[in-house]
């Protein structure tokens, strides 16, 4: 929250159409909405039943409406594991941008396995590993 602002976005202050008008104005804002998915996935993990988290994920959806990662966040939002392990079973992470398929495993981080072992070579599947595997470091999961 203090990054955003310190960046003159004060997410605790701001109305909700009043802090998208000025991140839609940002050249990161795709960057930004990136962050607040992330961040999201980060609130939902720490607080369980607090709401904190869907506004994250709602602004993230109001800055970026990807239909991709809407998809992500339609599923996380309705808590559909169902979904976001389809959504792991067909991306191409040669065409998903690594902060997204990052959202993605966060969702659902056992299911990530699905997407390094669908890739095609060595290199693909270290790729893949260090787009998905950020909770290693964690020891909570790791995708060898």
């Amino acid at each position: 929250m203090q990054a955003f602002a310190d960046y003159g976005v004060n997410l605790a202050v701001l109305p909700e159409t009043e802090a998208i008008a000025v991140l839609k104005m940002r050249s990161i804002r795709l960057e930004l909405a990136r962050s607040l998915d992330l961040w999201s996935s980060r609130r939902r993990e720490a607080s369980g039943e607090s709401p904190d988290w869907m506004q994250l994920l709602k602004l993230a959806r109001l800055l970026d409406p990807d239909p991709w990662r809407d998809q992500v966040r339609d599923a996380l939002e309705r808590e559909n594991p169902r979904a976001l392990i389809n959504l792991v079973a067909s991306v191409d992470v040669r065409q998903v941008p690594p902060s997204s398929l990052n959202f993605l495993a966060h969702g659902v981080p056992v299911a990530a396995y699905g997407v390094v072992s669908r890739c095609t070579s060595e290199d693909d599947k270290l790729a893949g590993h260090a787009r998905l595997c950020d909770r290693h470091a964690g020891g909570e999961y790791c995708l060898t």
